[in-house]
């Protein structure tokens, strides 16, 4: 029987690897941005509102006014 060994894995890494594996991209191509290395605040969230990335404070907040209006530059839309 093999042993069990943990690894502690980021969600850039997974995000990169999947990216890489599944989408045939080459690594050196391949750019990530706003996803934390890390989590250091809450693992897992059992409320009922939405939670919020806040990246200005690098927390998670149920504030949504984090959010910028639809259609601005900010956004995307």
């Amino acid at each position: 029987m093999g042993k069990r060994i943990e690894v502690k894995q980021l969600f850039y890494d997974i995000i990169h690897t999947l990216v890489h594996n599944f989408g045939n991209e080459i690594q050196s191509k391949i750019f990530i941005n706003d996803v934390p290395l890390e989590i250091k605040q809450i693992v897992r969230y059992t409320g009922q509102n939405t939670l919020y990335y806040d990246t200005a404070t690098s927390k998670y907040t149920l504030d949504d006014s984090i959010i910028p209006p639809e259609g601005s530059a900010e956004r995307g839309t």
